[in-house]
């Protein structure tokens, strides 16, 4: 399925988006890294553009292998995963992490129930090799 990634918020905390269907049904909470750019503003490493997806299998730094997409033709980027995490910045090095809301974990803001948003993830895009992530 295609799908919309929103962004509601970029600074120092990190980048919070909202996925949606492409008919702007509401389905996860996102959030990546952020990182200051020379002006003194903050982005992300996906900027605003239209990407493909790609299932693959792939590791991150404990090296357990698991399912998931890469958001491919991020410039100057490789890499860049959907994935389980909380805080962006420690969870992710660009990479998306999916939650079911938004909140704090020991004062920290936060996508929560990440485990189970990106199970649900993984089931929305069950029998999909790719699919068209539009970031806004």
């Amino acid at each position: 399925m295609d799908l919309l990634m929103q962004r509601d918020k970029v600074d120092s905390t990190g980048c919070w988006s909202t996925i949606y269907t492409n008919g702007y049904v509401e389905l996860f909470k996102a959030c990546e890294h952020s990182y200051q750019q020379s002006d003194g503003s903050w982005a992300p490493k996906i900027p605003d553009g239209v990407f493909q997806c790609v299932r693959g299998v792939h590791r991150l730094s404990d090296l357990v292998p698991f399912e998931t997409f890469e958001v491919t033709q991020v410039p100057g980027h490789v890499g860049i995963l959907f994935h389980k995490g909380n805080l962006p910045e420690t969870d992710s090095d660009g990479c998306v992490l999916l939650g079911t809301s938004l909140g704090e974990l020991n004062g920290v803001p936060a996508v929560l129930q990440s485990s189970v948003a990106f199970a649900a993830f993984m089931n929305l895009q069950k029998g999909v090799d790719t699919f068209t992530l539009t970031v806004k």
